[in-house]
């Protein structure tokens, strides 16, 4: 991919003819359009697909939780790419095209922190449910003052 400053006619979002142009983590890129194909894909791209399709749909649900989480990841990776790798490599269970979501695998946060001591979550009345654990000792990475998001 080639970098352009101010391109023939300046910077531009939107395509134009065969070319494509956009920003991407503050720089400015142009493509070529992709070419369409007529082929009819095969069975291990269609699973692909559905795999990529279900981790695509949770991470842009989650995008604002995991973008705090992962954002140590800066080598050209937006924490978006980092957790859609993570997810499609660890989280998902299930037989083409039955994917599914192991929870117990997935990951919103990346870091040093240490874990909860004595975590656990019980349904309480009211549609509601009760969040316990104990804070680590402190380190230089936590206090005991921090506070921790709970997604349900």
């Amino acid at each position: 991919m080639g970098k352009y400053k101010k391109g023939i006619l300046g910077p531009f979002r939107g395509i134009i003819g065969t070319v494509v142009g956009s920003i991407w983590n503050g720089m400015q890129y142009m493509r070529s359009l992709p070419e369409t194909s007529s082929n009819t894909p095969s069975t291990e791209q269609l699973n692909i697909r559905f795999r990529f399709s279900l981790i695509g749909s949770f991470v842009k649900v989650m995008q604002n939780r995991i973008a705090v989480g992962y954002q140590s990841f800066k080598d050209g990776m937006t924490p978006a790419n980092v957790a859609t790798g993570y997810h499609l490599k660890n989280a998902i269970t299930g037989i083409a095209p039955d994917y599914k979501i192991d929870f117990s695998k997935v990951i919103l946060s990346v870091g040093k922190l240490n874990e909860a001591n004595k975590s656990k979550a019980v349904p309480a009345a009211n549609v509601e449910i009760n969040c316990e654990w104990e804070a680590s000792s402190s380190t230089e990475y936590n206090d005991k003052l921090d506070l921790a998001t709970i997604v349900v």
